[in-house]
């Protein structure tokens, strides 16, 4: 198995993967990968307040490859996956931002309580 140096991370992540998974290192069905991320969670959050950087981020790149995985059995790829995650975060905050300035408020000063209300905001309005 080698890395590509002509894909991006998340893609080469993805052939990575779907090469293992054929070559039969694969979970049976999809509850196996979220055992997986709980079980990565758990090592980066004990790996976190151990206060061992360089264990904690090693941790977390396992975590970031187990949530990979997810993109394998929902049949996309992670970069994919990743992409739309990006443009939608930059949609809601934008909206964030624009309702905070249409009551009146300067988003720079307000707090995490207050910011996160508009961030709900946000989304319960994209739902509807």
């Amino acid at each position: 198995m080698k890395m590509s140096k002509d894909l991006d991370t998340l893609k080469n992540t993805g052939r990575i993967q779907t090469e293992a998974i054929e070559n039969g290192f694969r979970w049976k069905s999809i509850d196996g990968v979220f055992d997986k991320i709980k079980e990565e969670l758990a090592e980066v959050e004990e790996a976190v307040l151990s206060g061992d950087r360089e264990h904690a981020l090693e941790e977390a790149g396992d975590l970031m490859f187990s949530v990979a995985i997810l993109g394998y059995y929902l049949e996309a790829c992670p970069s994919d996956i990743m992409q739309s995650a990006n443009e939608k975060y930059v949609r809601r905050y934008t909206a964030m931002e624009k309702a905070c300035r249409e009551a009146g408020e300067d988003f720079s000063k307000l707090d995490l309580e207050r910011r996160m209300h508009y961030w709900q905001m946000v989304k319960i309005e994209e739902k509807s």
